[in-house]
């Protein structure tokens, strides 16, 4: 998941999102939630990412290509 924006009040009535939720970062909400329901381990990968021609169709490999490990 990659998002770099925060909940805001007005997403609340069209995206998956509750009032405690406000505030924090989208896809690390989406990604606890779904870690939760399918009992799994989260693996975070912070990367400084804009979406452009490059990282649009991001994968593994590309990632490794960054020096993530």
């Amino acid at each position: 998941m990659a998002d770099p924006d925060t909940v805001e009040q007005k997403n609340l009535a069209n995206q998956l999102f509750i009032p405690k939720d406000v505030g924090q970062k989208k896809a690390a909400v989406l990604a606890n939630r779904t870690a939760v329901i399918i009992k799994c381990r989260l693996l975070r990968l912070m990367l400084d990412l804009t979406l452009d021609t490059e990282n649009r169709e991001c994968d593994n490999k590309s990632i490794q290509d960054r020096g993530v490990r």
